[in-house]
């Protein structure tokens, strides 16, 4: 249990970096900010779509490491571009925060299920502390 929670407080603690630092960032890759901050909040609604597709068919583990690796990669390729190619900046960033956002949903509902029921509670709440 103690191991269990331990890995659960870390990923919503890397996916919540991951998930405001891309929407936070997203008005200082350039170009229009009000453009950039639509597109990066419009991108979630087909990753929460992804994620309920995925859950099902890969599995809870598979569908994290898969968003984690996804929006991980991304955001370094981001970080590594020249400041002057902000379509592929912009690109990759978007990429980013899919993962990110997908990570986001299947790590709360990953939390709710790998508690047991009388601490089901605590142990998401715990997770959302940590984060």
């Amino acid at each position: 249990m103690r191991r269990r929670s331990l890995n659960m407080f870390f990923c919503w603690a890397v996916v919540t970096f991951m998930y405001y630092g891309l929407s936070l960032n997203s008005s200082n890759i350039g170009g229009n900010i009000f453009v950039n901050f639509i597109l990066t909040m419009l991108i979630e609604i087909p990753s929460y779509f992804f994620a309920w597709w995925a859950l099902d068919r890969m599995g809870r583990k598979g569908t994290l490491m898969f968003t984690f690796l996804l929006g991980g990669t991304s955001c370094v390729i981001a970080g590594l571009l020249p400041k002057d190619q902000h379509v592929v900046i912009m690109t990759m960033s978007l990429v980013g925060k899919f993962g990110a956002a997908a990570a986001f949903g299947i790590v709360y509902v990953y939390a709710c299920e790998i508690f047991p029921t009388e601490y089901r509670g605590v142990g998401v709440g715990s997770c959302s502390m940590f984060a």
